[in-house]
């Protein structure tokens, strides 16, 4: 239970369209020179024994989320946030375990596993207009796996692996490109961002040097900016401290590491990094260019309440005005342009995650 939590856990912003949030320490391959490989999850000591009146708490839990997993199809739904009022859009493919909504809404990208095999992975797309499901042939190898939607194309990127997949054509293009952690892409879609840590130069304190890399998608040109700042590594598979953003403008990227050198203090000011001219220079960014929450359409926004990870158990609303609303329990989509929320429902509660993640 606890391993399935904390497995959980790696899955939660990182399914995103040209969001960017926090990456995961990615320790060094052996066989590759300065690469990313997965993270190793270290396992936890024995849980104490529950406290009076919680005995078999954690027992029933498990047993709703291996329901879960029955191989029935759940159903994929769109909510109405001012009303509660629900539609169906479609059924997901059985042991759907993670997902993506394209941000024009009309596509979601759904990754699926067995239960008991989650290393073979399937991404599937759903016509959000007529709930139509098919098969594509993209690589999703880890809940790490950073998925953009550039115009017209579905991008999964994963450690030295770009897919490409035009939506109209069914087009399918991969790419082997340098080892990195990838983090985000460009507001218009063309850049994916990525950084490489030299874990091999880490110093005692638990400081290495981190690399920008810039892929161009249209082209399939790196710009790649050595050296850039020393940043905190963190171990034993615990999340990166390190993010990358870009400005809303899509013009510069901005790297903050809140246990980083100078200047990157305390997490307030950020290292400014204009990749025209390779500058970097000391920043403080406004409020609104790092969101603390995703608000949709109309001022809506969303939370997640319960011990689990912050994309299953009990979705609710909240309103412009503060007023809440509960939504459902399931796995978290997000919104579409029309101003709904998207998420999906399994018929027997809750929702199931792979058990190797």
């Amino acid at each position: 239970m606890r391993v399935r939590r904390l497995a959980a856990l790696f899955l939660s912003v990182i399914l995103c369209a040209g969001c960017s949030g926090p990456a995961v320490e990615i320790p060094p391959a052996p066989a590759v020179e300065q690469a990313e490989p997965p993270p190793v999850v270290v396992a936890e000591p024995p849980p104490a024994p529950p406290a009076q009146g919680q005995v078999g708490q954690e027992e029933k839990q498990e047993e709703e989320q291996e329901d879960a997993s029955t191989g029935d199809p759940p159903t994929v739904l769109a909510v109405d946030p001012a009303t509660g009022e629900e539609r169906v859009v479609g059924m997901a493919p059985p042991d759907v375990w993670a997902g993506s909504l394209s941000p024009d809404g009309q596509w979601a990208m759904l990754v699926t596993g067995p239960p008991d095999q989650c290393e073979e992975r399937t991404v599937w797309l759903m016509d959000l207009t007529t709930g139509q499901v098919q098969e594509t042939p993209l690589d999703f190898p880890s809940s790490h796996t950073r998925v953009v939607w550039p115009e017209g194309r579905l991008v999964t990127a994963y450690f030295d692996t770009v897919d490409i997949y035009t939506l109209a054509s069914g087009r399918h293009e991969r790419r082997k490109v340098t080892p990195r952690a990838w983090e985000a892409a460009s507001p218009d879609g063309r850049y994916l961002l990525g950084y490489h840590r030299a874990y091999d130069r880490e110093r005692p304190d638990w400081h290495a040097p981190i690399t920008v890399l810039i892929h161009d998608l249209q082209t399939g040109e790196d710009r790649t900016f050595a050296d850039l700042a020393w940043t905190y590594v963190t171990h034993s598979g615990a999340p990166s401290l390190t993010r990358l953003f870009w400005t809303p403008d899509g013009t510069g990227v901005l790297v903050n590491d809140p246990r980083g050198e100078d200047p990157l203090v305390g997490g307030e000011a950020v290292l400014h990094l204009d990749p025209q001219t390779g500058v970097a220079t000391p920043y403080t960014p406004g409020a609104a260019e790092v969101p603390e929450r995703e608000v949709g359409p109309g001022g809506f926004s969303y939370r997640i309440q319960g011990p689990g990870p912050q994309d299953w158990l009990a979705i609710q609303v909240r309103s412009p005005s503060g007023e809440e609303r509960q939504v459902g329990d399931g796995l978290l989509l997000g919104w579409v342009p029309k101003g709904e929320l998207l998420y999906i429902r399994w018929a027997q509660g809750g929702r199931r995650f792979c058990e190797g993640e």
